[in-house]
C-alpha cells in the first residue's frame, strides 16, 4: 500500500519539467540551513521577543531530533520519482537543481514539513508583525508550500508530510504546556 495515494505522480504530471528548478528552490524554505539563518537572524533583529524566538529555535532542534529519530525506528522508504532528471538539465541548472531535489534516506516522517510548521506556525505566534490574520495565513502557506513540493519532487509521500505536520504542531503544543507548567507564557503576549 503507497502512503501516497497517488499525489506524487499527480502533482509531477501537473508541474512542467521547466519549473523544476523553482520547486527545487522554494523546498529549501524548509530547510535545515534556510531556517537556522533566518532564526539567527531573528535573535539579531527582533529584540523584544528575542526570549520567544530562542525557545523556539529550541523546538525546532526538537523537531529535528523527533525527525532523525522517527526516520530510524519506521525505517520507510521514499518515493524515488524525480520530478526531473539533472541529465537533461543545462550545467548551472542541474548543478542548483540535484542537491536540492534529492535526499536519501529513509522518508517517514517529513522533517522539512516538521521543521517549517514549527518555525513557520512559530512565528506566527510570536511576531508581532502586520495582523494575526495575515502571520496565519502566510505561515499556513509557508507550510503547505514546503510540503507540496516534498511530495512534488518524489521525496516524501503525502502521509509523510501530513504526519510532518502533525509532529510539528504537537511540538508546538508541547512547548507551550511545558512553559505553561513553569509558569511562563509562551509565546507572550
Amino acid at each position: 500500500m503507497s502512503r501516497g495515494f497517488g499525489v506524487v505522480g499527480l502533482l509531477q504530471e501537473v508541474i512542467p519539467e521547466w519549473l523544476a528548478l523553482a520547486v527545487a528552490l522554494l523546498t529549501q524554505l524548509g530547510d535545515f540551513w534556510f531556517l537556522a539563518v533566518l532564526l539567527a537572524v531573528l535573535l539579531w533583529v527582533e529584540r523584544e521577543v528575542r526570549v520567544d524566538i530562542a525557545i523556539l529555535a529550541g523546538v525546532w532542534l526538537l523537531g529535528h531530533g523527533t525527525s532523525v529519530l522517527l526516520k530510524a525506528v519506521f525505517r520507510l522508504p521514499r518515493p524515488g520519482d524525480p520530478l526531473a532528471d539533472p541529465d537533461s538539465m543545462s550545467g548551472l541548472v542541474a548543478t542548483i537543481y540535484e542537491p536540492t531535489a534529492h535526499a536519501t534516506g529513509y522518508g517517514f516522517p517529513s522533517g522539512h514539513a516538521i521543521s517549517a510548521t514549527v518555525v513557520f506556525v512559530g512565528l506566527a505566534a510570536i511576531l508581532p508583525w502586520s495582523t494575526p490574520t495575515r502571520r496565519w495565513t502566510v505561515a499556513s502557506g509557508l507550510v503547505v508550500v514546503v510540503s507540496l513540493t516534498r511530495v512534488a519532487l518524489g521525496v516524501h509521500y503525502l502521509v509523510d508530510v501530513i504526519a510532518g505536520v502533525a509532529i510539528g504542531l504537537a511540538l508546538l503544543g508541547l512547548a507551550r504546556g511545558v512553559s505553561a507548567r513553569w509558569g511562563r507564557e509562551w509565546p507572550a503576549s
